[in-house]
Order: structure tokens, then sequence, then C-alpha cells
């Protein structure tokens, strides 16, 4: 559990408002020209918090282990075939700079500390295909893949069966709130109507890989929403709270 120190909010405010921002891809690019751009998020949390721990407030903080907190379950050593591959004296070296560094994607799920659903795709995107899959022309050449194509999972830096199981978990959770929200509502059948414990049910009937996606999904990039999005179900959510 983490306290937030206001001091610490608003001296990155500061930061925002007062610093600049350069575009760029180099060390001298991002905030503060020290590099930290030219990455997903650099403009966001991913770079700005790494900047103020690094350049504001040095030595204050403590790296986690990625594979444990924060876990995406990709590649971060420089393997050959990899994102960002880079070569020579780079080849096999954790990207941290760390003399050594866990493989996060073969990390026992039971080490987890929290997920960070992006390599493997958002659990509510429904996809449970690698681009392995694809003919070899699109895997060697990305840009002619289909915008449903590219969102595929991309086994260049993950595995297919572990990105399986850490979007089962999440399926699973949701599947354990439903099965709660069913005994809610047929105690305030009342309130909601007598359909309503079916209308969950037949958010959790889809065919598409159930022993992963728990009936979520109806088929590849097909999403069924929680309740079926119906309001005066989704509304009782905070009453199971209530009762523990």
């Amino acid at each position: 559990v983490a306290r937030t120190n206001p001091q610490v909010t608003e001296q990155v405010l500061n930061i925002v408002r007062q610093e600049k921002y350069v575009d760029g891809f180099t060390r001298e690019n991002g905030w503060g020209g020290k590099g930290y751009g030219g990455f997903v998020g650099a403009m966001a949390m991913q770079g700005l918090m790494a900047y103020y721990y690094d350049e504001v407030v040095p030595n204050t903080w403590v790296e986690l282990n990625q594979c444990r907190y924060n876990h995406m379950g990709m590649d971060v050593r420089f393997n050959k075939g990899g994102p960002g591959f880079r070569g020579g004296k780079h080849v096999g070296k954790c990207r941290n700079d760390q003399e050594d560094c866990e493989d996060c994607r073969v990390t026992p799920l039971s080490d987890i500390y929290n997920i960070h659903y992006t390599q493997c795709r958002k659990p509510w995107m429904c996809i449970g295909q690698g681009d392995s899959s694809l003919p070899l022309e699109k895997q060697q050449k990305p840009r002619t893949r289909t915008r449903a194509e590219k969102n595929l999972i991309p086994e260049d830096s993950v595995h297919l069966d572990h990105c399986m199981g850490l979007l089962q978990i999440w399926h699973d959770y949701r599947d354990d709130l439903e099965q709660q929200l069913e005994a809610l509502v047929v105690r305030q059948q009342q309130n909601v109507g007598p359909d309503a414990r079916a209308t969950i049910q037949k958010g959790r009937q889809g065919a598409y890989k159930q022993e992963f996606f728990r009936g979520h999904c109806t088929a590849l990039a097909e999403y069924t929403n929680l309740a079926q999005g119906d309001q005066s179900i989704l509304k009782l959510i905070p009453l199971l709270y209530e009762s523990h």
C-alpha cells in the first residue's frame, strides 16, 4: 500500500508547468533535454516520473523487479529478433543496464504482484492469437498488416502461452464479480427486475477460447460487456463492497 506525498505531487506539477519537453529521440531530448523522451509514455508518467526521480530527487528511490511489479511479460534483454534489437556488445544484455535480469516472459504467475496489460494486449480486446500465425511475408513486414493484424500478440517480445495466462487472471476476476453480482440481484430482484440474473449470465456465453476468456469473448476482438452494459445492474456493484 502506497501513500502519496503532497510535496512530491506539487514538485511534479511544477515540472509540467515550468520545464520544457524537447521533442526527439536522442539523449538531449525529452524532459529537461536529458533523454527522457522518444518512447511510449515519455511525455506522460513513464517519462516524467523517471526524470523526476533521476534528476530532481536522485538517490531517493529503489528500482523494483520489473518481472514482479508492473509485469508486462516481455523480453527485457536485447535478444536477436526482439523489439528494438541492438547488436554488438548489447546482444543478450539487460535493457536496464544491470548485469543480470530475470526473463519476464517465463516468470511464474504466482510470483507476480501486479500486471500491466500492454504487450499481451488488454483483456477486453479479446486477442487470443499471436502474430506468428500470420503469413511469413506479414511477419517480416509489419507495415503490411491490417489494423486487426497489428493488434495480435507480438511474439517477438512475449511468449503467447504466458500472455494467455495473464489474460485469464483478469477474466477470472470478472467471472468472480459476475457470480457475486448474480447473487446480489437475486436479493435485489424488486429493484432490478426478474431478468437481471439472465442478463449477467448472457455476458459469459461467448465461445471464443473459453478456457482463457471465461465466456466474455464471442470471437477474436469481440468482447461482451459486464451485464451487457445494463446500468440498472451495474449501479449495484458498490453494494458488494459495503457487504464486506
